[in-house]
Order: structure tokens, then C-alpha cells, then sequence
């Protein structure tokens, strides 16, 4: 799924201003863009907007080059998957297996393609030994698992995670940050993080910073998370390898490039 936005903003409020000031990008189909900024800067919003939870102020929104309109808005929504900040608020099954199985009775899918489906991305999210769990039993990093799974198993051509580890533990953090790795080389889909996580965004194909509305910079991670003073000045964090190479440079140490590449190639192995 492409994904186009053409000069689009949008207000909540026509008084108290814009969120999204005349944004335009793309976000190609098949690869992983991570969208980062602030709180406040518009991010969810964005999400928002491709969902079709929200409609612009002005421009327009194009998927897959047809034009997002209340049309089509319905059949638009069935190739979308989105991944919520809160684990708790996305369970809707008795077990794990049942919230796998939820969207697919929906879809009135045979009985044999719902097993063979929760099978399938149960193993892929690492949920398959826990589908007779009842969620009171699961940490919260294993309950974005299972809303992962189940999102998969829909089989949609997008999956949004809107900061899927912000109310996560550490170790949550760590097992979906490794999933959204492997789910990137694992299955041809688009998909976008919504993050202040830097290890997603080193996962990313593409890198979109947003502040008050507007695009501040965009572009491969290792460009846009080179500019420390940019992210110093949005409050974001800076990736260690970046410190160090910053350091390293200071102190004018010999074979500083060969010290710069080897720390961006450890940085994108973890």
C-alpha cells in the first residue's frame, strides 16, 4: 500500500489553529517509515487521517493513487492494521487464540482458515505457546503480541503501530521492538511506527520528523538521526552510535570514518 499526502492540514478546533500544516510525503509501499517528533507535534494524527478516523481541513490523501474519499473509506479501512498504545484497551477475547480469532469470524472465514491462520501468526508474533491464556496472564509487551497477531492474520496491506511501546516495561520494549524487526523482513507489507523508541526507527526504511504540524526533516535513519542538535532541540533521543561518532570526531581520533561506519553497522545489527 502507497501512501500520498498532498498539502494537507487539519484543526480539531478552527480556534485554537492547525495540527498538520500542508504536509506532503510518501510513504512507499512495502518498506517501513517511522514517523517521530514531540508530543503534541501530530504524529497520531497522521494515523489518524489514513485510517479514516479523521478527515482533512484541505488537501487530499491518496492510497495507492485513488483518492481517500467517504467512498471508498470502508474498503480502504479493511487493508489497515493498527497496533494502540495501551495492550490492555485491544483485548477482546476470553484467550489468546479467541482475540486472534476475532476479526476473522467477522469475516465469516471457514473454520479450518481461522485455525491455520491463528497458527500461523501466533508462531510469527511468538504467541503460539500461551493461545489458551487469558489476559490477566500476559505482561503487557506479550498483549501488543497478540493485538499483532491478530492484525496479521486480517492480512492487510498496512499495519500501523501507534506507539505500541510507549506504556511498556523495558523488556516489553525489547520483544516488540525485535518483532516489528523480524515482522519487516518476514511479510511484504507497509508499515508505519509511530515512535520515541530509536531502535524502531533504526528498523525504518524512511524517517519523517514532525514538530508543531509541520515536516521539520525527512530521509534515510542514518541521515536524519545523524543531527543531533536537530534532535537535542525537539527533545528526542539520540542514537548512542551517533554520541560516540560525535565524540570521536572531537578528539580528532586517526581512522575516524572507519570508527563512524563500523559504529552506524553495529547500530543497525542490534
Amino acid at each position: 500500500m502507497k501512501i500520498e499526502f498532498k498539502n494537507v492540514s487539519f484543526s480539531y478546533d478552527k480556534n485554537e489553529g492547525e495540527v498538520l500544516n500542508n504536509i506532503s510525503f510518501t510513504i512507499e509501499s512495502n518498506k517501513m517509515t517511522a514517523i517521530i517528533g514531540r508530543n503534541g507535534s501530530g504524529k497520531s494524527t497522521i494515523a489518524k487521517l489514513i485510517t479514516g478516523l479523521l478527515i482533512p481541513s484541505s488537501g487530499n490523501i491518496y492510497i495507492d493513487e485513488v483518492e481517500y474519499t467517504e467512498s471508498n473509506v470502508d474498503d480502504i479501512r479493511r487493508k489497515i492494521g493498527i497496533i494502540f498504545q495501551n495492550p490492555d484497551n485491544q483485548f477482546v477475547g476470553s484467550t489468546v487464540a479467541d482475540d486472534i480469532a476475532f476479526g476473522l469470524e467477522n469475516k465469516c472465514l471457514a473454520p479450518s482458515e481461522i485455525k491455520a491462520r491463528i497458527d500461523k501468526y501466533s508462531k510469527m508474533t511468538k504467541m503460539d505457546k500461551f493461545l489458551e491464556y487469558n489476559p490477566e496472564q500476559l505482561s503487557g509487551g506479550q498483549k501488543q503480541r497478540v493485538a499483532l497477531a491478530g492484525a496479521l492474520a486480517m492480512e492487510t496491506d498496512l499495519i500501523i503501530f501507534d506507539e505500541s511501546t510507549s506504556m511498556l516495561d523495558p523488556q516489553g520494549v525489547k520483544e516488540i521492538t525485535k518483532v516489528i524487526k523480524n515482522l519487516k523482513q518476514e511479510v511484504n507489507k507497509t508499515i508505519i511506527t509511530i515512535t520515541h523508541n530509536i531502535e524502531e526507527v533504526l528498523t525504518a526504511d524512511s524517517v519523517i520528523i514532525l514538530d508543531e504540524g509541520r515536516i521539520i526533516k525527512q530521509g534515510c535513519p542514518k541521515e536524519v538521526l545523524s543531527d543531533m542538535s536537530l534532535l537535542d532541540s525537539l527533545g528526542l533521543d539520540t542514537p548512542e552510535c551517533v554520541k560516540l561518532i560525535s565524540l570521536i570526531k572531537k578528539m580528532n581520533i586517526s581512522d575516524s570514518d572507519k570508527w563512524e561506519k563500523i559504529l552506524w553497522e553495529l547500530a543497525f545489527k542490534m
